[in-house]
């Protein structure tokens, strides 16, 4: 592999470099895989996590960079590996070190389902969707998926008021926007916390499913 065969965020010489190799390596020879090319990279993530896409003589596997200091790498591989044991189509975790966050998982290909509704009647994959959607809300609370507070939902609608009002619209509320936007939050935090609580998936989109070979959903 040579980072620098695309977008990477660090330098192809730097320790954390060095030792996302030095794993991918390890990691292809527990499984007898044999790279057959050099990384390309993932590009779309809206968070700290990279991804690349690695060649093997087999197929392709994706090896990712999930930074301990950003990301929940012990919380995403528990529900992962409960979930896959649950039925659900999520990528294999082939290997892992939390230690320092990286995985080799199985690929599901680039066919994502935004991309996907673009060319086909969008029905059927609507409900393919709805229909993985509620196969998670049924799975049982054991513990894996940490409760959703309300503290949660209060720090996602900031989420709107920061990110869509003032830094995309560059909009300044009035006081009575502001008035009503807060109402308006807690009338929905109300409703909120009397509905029943089951698991999420909290970017539950379609740039996160992708239409696998056997024209199923997969979900990452």
């Amino acid at each position: 592999m040579d980072p620098k065969s695309g977008p990477y965020p660090m330098r192809p010489d730097s320790p954390r470099a060095t030792a996302l190799q030095r794993f991918l390596q390890q990691a292809l020879d527990q499984r007898h895989l044999q790279a057959a090319g050099a990384w390309r990279a993932i590009t779309g993530d809206a968070s700290f996590r990279h991804f690349h896409r690695v060649p093997t003589h087999t197929g392709s596997v994706v090896l990712v960079d999930a930074p301990p200091a950003t990301e929940n790498n012990g919380q995403y591989q528990r529900i992962a590996t409960r979930w896959r044991a649950a039925g659900l189509p999520l990528p294999e975790i082939l290997a892992s070190d939390l230690a320092q966050g990286f995985f080799l998982v199985t690929d599901f290909g680039e066919r994502l389902l935004g991309d996907v509704l673009l060319r086909e009647p969008p029905t059927p994959r609507y409900q393919q969707a709805l229909a993985l959607l509620m196969r998670i809300q049924r799975l049982p609370d054991d513990g894996t998926c940490q409760p959703y507070e309300l503290s949660r939902f209060r720090t996602e609608l900031a989420i709107f008021r920061e990110w869509f009002l003032a830094r995309l619209l560059g909009q300044t509320l009035t006081h009575a926007q502001q008035t009503l936007l807060d109402a308006t939050e807690r009338a929905l935090l109300t409703v909120i916390e009397r509905q029943h609580r089951v698991c999420v998936h909290r970017d539950f989109h379609s740039r996160n499913l992708l239409v696998l070979d056997n024209d199923e959903l997969g979900i990452v």
